[in-house]
């Protein structure tokens, strides 16, 4: 039953291609193909020839260059010694400013804590003097701690001042601030992200 299907089917197709073509159709047929590959065969060949020549030419054309850069006398070495001085001087110059800036932003920082302080400091209860005097020594111990860290670059020392309020302050806003600030610091110095 499916043979006949397929025998159907094959006749069909032999039907709707139409009648073989002739000798002369398939001869001209046979040519043009020829034709076709023998000019796409030239086209390879002539721009392969085209790029071996241009190549051939940029090598003539750098091949001088190269020779004289070879043969260059080493008076261009000095303007690299001081092409290489002066980009020294101008990174020595950039580090120390940033180093500046650094210590700018830390020191408004130390500011912007000791106002919050102030702030907090004032509004605490007036009738309740042992607080109020507790937190005026909290904040003296934070205050000393932030001029060694910024002003003098002693970052240990102020860690043991913050550590020292923390332990002897511990229910002030001070001791928060330092609490904070000591992290702050030992995350710098072991190399901790936030």
């Amino acid at each position: 039953m499916w043979n006949d299907d397929l025998e159907s089917l094959i006749k069909e197709a032999d039907a709707e291609m139409g009648p073989p073509p002739t000798s002369a159709d398939l001869a001209r047929h046979v040519r043009i193909i020829a034709r076709k590959r023998r000019n796409s065969r030239l086209a390879l060949g002539s721009s392969a020839a085209v790029g071996l020549l241009v190549a051939i030419m940029l090598l003539l054309h750098t091949l001088p260059k190269a020779v004289e850069t070879a043969h260059r006398t080493p008076t261009a070495i000095p303007s690299l010694a001081d092409d290489l001085r002066q980009l020294q001087q101008s990174i020595a110059r950039i580090e120390s400013e940033a180093d500046l800036r650094q210590a700018a932003v830390q020191d408004w920082q130390a500011k912007s804590e000791l106002a919050k302080l102030n702030r907090q400091l004032t509004a605490l209860e007036a009738d309740d003097p042992i607080q109020r005097g507790m937190e005026q020594a909290a904040r003296m111990m934070l205050v000393q701690a932030n001029s060694m860290e910024n002003q003098l670059g002693l970052q240990q020392p102020a860690v043991n001042v913050y550590r020292r309020l923390i332990e002897q302050f511990p229910q002030t806003v001070s001791a928060e601030c330092a609490r904070q600030r000591s992290d702050e610091i030992r995350k710098l110095t072991t190399g901790e992200s936030s």
